[in-house]
């Protein structure tokens, strides 16, 4: 498979700015790929499921989202999620890092990946007024919409050591 990256309505680079926007992330709350359908039975993926994406250069864990519209033997995937939003889902750790010596343009647009379907034992969201950063969480995305943070964590196993810290004092 091939794996194209970039950006997405409503977003520009790693949300610093427009992750603040709670009608902005109401658009795509979480890190996806998209897939044909085709591609996605050939993988064992399902619409809304999680999938790990291996490049020689680095993997990540992300949502599925199947699409006709996906070109057949690629997938895409945004670029928009870090560290500061989400875990294992940062999309640049897949890419080549070589650059255009003239742009210093990464090669965003195509890096060989490995698909491998991913299966939590458990699955939910934290509403917060504050935002709350989660410790050895396999999976986890913050998001900011109307008055409060939403925390989407998953784990292929049971949570007796994640912990879940407040980002600032909670008053």
């Amino acid at each position: 498979m091939i794996l194209n990256s970039g950006r997405i309505r409503d977003q520009w680079h790693t949300m610093t700015r427009t992750g603040k926007s709670p009608r902005l992330n109401a658009h795509r709350e979480e890190p996806y790929i998209t897939i044909h359908p085709m591609d996605a039975k050939k993988h064992d993926l399902g619409n809304n499921g999680f999938v790990r994406i291996f490049s020689q250069w680095g993997k990540a864990l992300a949502r599925v989202r199947l699409t006709n519209e996906q070109q057949a033997g690629q997938i895409f995937m945004p670029l928009h999620w870090s560290d500061a939003t989400t875990a294992n889902a940062a999309t640049n750790r897949l890419v080549n890092p070589v650059t255009d010596p003239l742009s210093g343009q990464p090669e965003l647009k195509h890096t060989p990946v490995r698909l491998e379907k991913w299966s939590p034992k458990w699955h939910g969201f934290l509403l917060s007024r504050k935002k709350i950063m989660p410790e050895h969480m396999d999976y986890w995305c913050h998001s900011y919409q109307k008055n409060c943070h939403i925390l989407t964590m998953c784990r292929p196993s049971s949570c007796r050591v994640c912990i879940l810290r407040p980002c600032a004092p909670l008053i």
